[in-house]
């Protein structure tokens, strides 16, 4: 799950797997007269859109603790 700041107040959070599906929709736009498709296509579209299906059961009930119970959370700063 990712928090980005919204006002001063709020965030907006935005689930992995909906960032991935996101990548698979650009990916599947790319290529013009200024530079070719990916390819293979189907494959770049593919991975594109399913990079970070891994995040699915966690963010389906997300929790600050490992597999053990220990607190465990990954931030990065912006």
């Amino acid at each position: 799950m990712m928090a980005y700041p919204y006002d001063d107040k709020r965030i907006i959070l935005t689930l992995q797997i909906d960032h991935s599906r996101l990548a698979g929709y650009f990916a599947a736009q790319w290529g013009n007269r200024d530079f070719d498709r990916p390819s293979p296509y189907a494959s770049v579209v593919l991975a594109a859109g399913e990079h970070d299906i891994g995040w699915w059961e966690w963010e389906m009930c997300p929790s600050t603790l490992n597999d053990r119970g220990i607190r465990s959370i990954i931030t990065t700063a912006v």
